[in-house]
């Protein structure tokens, strides 16, 4: 991430200094191109993190020993990935879905 973050940064501040406007305005363009590529990924990767900082041992193992060898990822879109490894992980321990949705309310 912090690689194209750079990349999106770098762009948008050389476009900023040739058109000579440095403004908020024409700097914030880089919030929104983040937000529109890193957002969703950004808000479910630290609710999953939130999620097993939350759970106890023995239930991340369970949850570990649930989902080891099944397929996890998916093609397509971000939510269609999101989708599958929601309901593969279902199988295995159904209150981390629970979990993890009160975590993506969070914020």
């Amino acid at each position: 991430y912090s690689m194209r973050a750079g990349s999106l940064c770098g762009s948008v501040a050389a476009q900023a200094v040739a058109r000579r406007d440095v403004s908020g305005r024409a700097l914030s363009r880089y919030v929104r191109l983040w937000n529109r590529e890193f957002y969703w990924q950004y808000r479910m990767g630290r609710a999953s993190l939130q999620t097993l900082a939350g759970m106890k041992d023995t239930d991340i193992d369970r949850l570990v020993k649930g989902i080891s060898g099944k397929r996890l990822i998916s093609g397509g879109s971000f939510a269609r990935k999101a989708v599958f490894a929601a309901a593969a992980t279902a199988l295995s321990r159904p209150r981390t879905l629970l979990d993890l949705a009160f975590n993506l309310m969070q914020g």
